[in-house]
C-alpha cells in the first residue's frame, strides 16, 4: 500500500511536470507569433519607404500574414489542447489525491505508530 502511494505520488509529480511543460510550450509559441508579427510590421515599414517595390511588399506581406494566421491557429489549437489536458490532469490529480488520502487513512488505522 505504501509503495503504491509512492508510485501515485510520482505519477502526480509527473503530471505536474507535464502541465508545466505545456505552459512553457504555449509561451514559446506566443513569443514566436509576436516575433513574426513584429517582423511583418518591420517589413511593412521598410517597403512603404520604397515605392518601387510595392509588388514585393504585397507578396511578402501575404506570405507573412498566412504564416501569422497559421501560427495563430496553432496557438488556438494548443490552447484548446492545453485546456483539455489541464482539465484531465486536474481530474487525475483530484482522484489520485483522494485515493492517496484513503490509503493513508487505511495505513494509519491498521499500522500502529512506532
Amino acid at each position: 500500500v505504501i509503495q503504491q502511494a509512492a508510485v501515485q505520488e510520482k505519477e502526480l509529480k509527473k503530471a505536474k511536470r507535464a502541465l508545466q511543460k505545456k505552459k512553457e510550450e504555449e509561451e514559446r509559441i506566443r513569443a514566436k507569433v509576436k516575433e513574426q508579427e513584429e517582423e511583418r510590421l518591420l517589413l511593412a515599414e521598410k517597403y512603404e519607404a520604397k515605392g518601387g517595390q510595392v509588388v514585393k511588399l504585397t507578396s511578402k506581406l501575404e506570405k507573412l500574414w498566412h504564416k501569422y494566421k497559421n501560427a495563430s491557429a496553432e496557438v488556438d489549437d494548443l490552447q484548446r489542447e492545453f485546456q483539455r489536458e489541464r482539465e484531465d490532469m486536474l481530474e487525475s490529480i483530484r482522484a489520485l489525491s483522494k485515493e492517496l488520502k484513503l490509503k493513508s487513512l487505511v495505513i494509519d488505522y491498521f499500522i500502529p505508530p512506532e
